[in-house]
């Protein structure tokens, strides 16, 4: 019973105008090629597996030189970023002494004042017995 209506319904889809059966095949074949939106395997997929191999080391290999160059990279950074620190702490040392220095300058300066105002109330006393 099935396959007497399937036939019966390609039968009757086949009559109709004698350019029809030419169309469908075309539509057939257009959507066919299509791959009803699947895509062609990858080429590697025909590769045998020591060829599917060789393109794997090929492809780790790549990303290994790429690591290895951000590595490099990286580690010039690194560098660069450990001499500036070193200089950064230089430059704060020698400002961190030339601040002490100046207090202590500042210290003997407030000393030295104190001195010469006690000398010269030392002075004015005298001068006025």
């Amino acid at each position: 019973l099935f396959r007497s209506s399937a036939s019966s319904s390609n039968s009757g889809s086949c009559k109709g105008s004698e350019s029809s059966p030419t169309l469908r095949r075309t539509i057939k074949y257009n959507s066919c090629g299509d791959n009803h939106g699947i895509k062609p395997p990858n080429p590697e997929q025909y590769l045998t597996p020591l060829q599917q191999k060789e393109v794997a080391i090929r492809h780790l290999k790549t990303k290994l030189k790429e690591s290895v160059s951000r590595l490099q990279e990286r580690e010039t950074e690194i560098e660069d970023l450990k001499s500036q620190l070193s200089r950064m702490r230089e430059d704060w040392i020698e400002e961190e002494c030339h601040r002490v220095e100046a207090q202590l300058a500042l210290k003997e300066a407030r000393k030295e004042i104190k001195q010469l105002k006690q000398f010269i109330e030392t002075m004015k006393d005298r001068s006025e017995e």
